[in-house]
């Protein structure tokens, strides 16, 4: 996840609608490349009607992160064949 200038952020909070039949996000994992930063998110948060999912994650530390575009967060998905 990449942000597009960081100054002063210190925590991101965001949820996501998604096919399941279309990314997998596994084990629901995510780290951050950002020293001091950490989060959580949870790939399974909600399940809609339609059948889509609702991620949900944060990304957060008492450090805030520096100016300009950075990536903050990684989570890992693939693709279903």
């Amino acid at each position: 996840l990449t942000i597009s200038d960081g100054a002063g952020v210190t925590a991101v909070d965001a949820e996501l609608i998604y096919d399941p039949t279309l990314l997998d996000f596994g084990a629901g994992l995510i780290t951050s490349p950002v020293a001091g930063w950490s989060g959580s998110f949870n790939p399974n948060f909600a399940t809609l009607p339609n059948g889509l999912r609702v991620a949900k994650f944060n990304v957060f530390s008492a450090t805030a992160l520096p100016g300009g575009q950075l990536v903050f967060a990684n989570i890992p998905a693939t693709v279903p064949a």
